[in-house]
C-alpha cells in the first residue's frame, strides 16, 4: 500500500472479501485499508457498518500491541456503532461477531491489574451468514 489511489479500481465486493480475509487472519492494518475505502464509497447504513468494523479491527490491533487506552476508545465507538444493526447483516453473522468481540474486548473496557496484550489466537472472527 502507500498509494491512496491504489484501491480505487477494486470493486466493492472484492474489497469486502479482502477485508473479511484480512480480518480473520489478524492483518488489521490491511483490514483498515479495505474498510476505509468501502466506508468512503458509501453514505448510508453500510457506511456505519464498515466504520464500526474498521474501529473493531483497529481496537484489536491496539489491544494486541498493548495500547489498552487506544483499544478501549475504539472498542466503545465500534460497539456503539455495530449495536444498531441487525444480527445478520451484509452477509455475515454480525450478532455472533458482536458477542465474540464483546467477550474478547471486555478486559480492555474494565481493565484489571496485569492485563496482557491480546494473543492472536484469541481474536474474534467474522463468520458468513
Amino acid at each position: 500500500m502507500g498509494d491512496p489511489h491504489e484501491l480505487e479500481g477494486v470493486s466493492n465486493e472484492d474489497l469486502w472479501q479482502r477485508s473479511l480475509e484480512s480480518f480473520n487472519t489478524g492483518d488489521y492494518f490491511m483490514t483498515h485499508e479495505y474498510l476505509e475505502e468501502l466506508w468512503r464509497r458509501h453514505d448510508d447504513e453500510l457506511s456505519k457498518f464498515y466504520q464500526g468494523l474498521l474501529q473493531a479491527a483497529v481496537s484489536l490491533y491496539h489491544y494486541g500491541n498493548g495500547n489498552f487506552h487506544g483499544a478501549k476508545l475504539l472498542a466503545r465507538q465500534s460497539t456503539n456503532m455495530l449495536a444498531k444493526l441487525p444480527a445478520q447483516f451484509h452477509g455475515i453473522e454480525l450478532g455472533r461477531f458482536r458477542d465474540e468481540y464483546a467477550r474478547v474486548i471486555t478486559p480492555v473496557l474494565d481493565p484489571q491489574p496485569g492485563l496482557k496484550p491480546l494473543a492472536p489466537e484469541e481474536a474474534p472472527k467474522i463468520h458468513a451468514a
